[in-house]
């Protein structure tokens, strides 16, 4: 499945699920289960989508390194929809999946982005005290310095949400001092959203920097 998917394409999508369904051995059931998750929002049902990621995680081990691909990339799926939508049954299983043995090198920046989703998660409930605590570990996983300073001005962002202005502009600080160090023309599309939050970020104290 991709984007722009009809009609005709989920249909064949259930039927080769329901094929897959019969497979005997646990591995079997559980990549059917997440191929569930990966259908559903083509379906327009994120709901239920994040309901069955939640169902799906609660069968895994996050001390166990087997199934460590379906395990980060379902924790980062959920995350991203507790982001959008408001999942506080989501929280408690995204946090133990993410407190079990850390991810492999190659899920680095699963693990980023899951803790950043789960950060604005946490407050959009009003927790800013664990929201920043998850964007603190953001930074610590982040793969690229320029994800650092994503996380840091996400930081200076959420201080200033809540009037710590000083506390605001000492993350601001932060990213700018971490930009500086960044050659931002190697830099891939999506990471260069760290100069366009700075610019942000300054421009209602310092024009001139912004």
């Amino acid at each position: 499945l991709g984007p722009g998917r009809s009609a005709e394409d989920i249909e064949q999508a259930r039927a080769a699920l329901e094929l897959a369904r019969k497979g005997q051995s646990r591995r079997s059931q559980l990549y059917a289960n997440y191929a569930e998750t990966l259908i559903l929002p083509y379906e327009e049902r994120v709901v239920e989508q994040a309901e069955r990621l939640i169902e799906f995680l609660r069968l895994l081990d996050p001390n166990s390194h087997e199934f460590v691909d379906l395990r980060a990339w379902a924790t980062h799926a959920l995350a991203c929809l507790a982001r959008e939508l408001f999942l506080p049954q989501a929280l408690p299983e995204i946090e133990r999946q993410l407190g079990g043995l850390p991810w492999p090198a190659d899920f680095a920046h699963n693990s980023f982005q899951t803790l950043k989703s789960l950060a604005w998660a946490r407050a959009l409930q009003g927790d800013y005290f664990n929201a920043f605590r998850h964007l603190k570990h953001a930074s610590e996983v982040a793969d690229t310095t320029a994800w650092k300073v994503v996380a840091a001005c996400d930081r200076s962002y959420l201080a200033r949400c809540f009037d710590e202005h000083r506390w605001s502009r000492v993350e601001l600080d932060e990213a700018e001092r971490l930009a500086s160090s960044v050659d931002w023309n190697t830099t891939i599309a999506e990471e260069r959203m760290g100069l366009l939050l700075l610019a942000e970020l300054f421009g209602a104290i310092d024009a001139s920097r912004s």
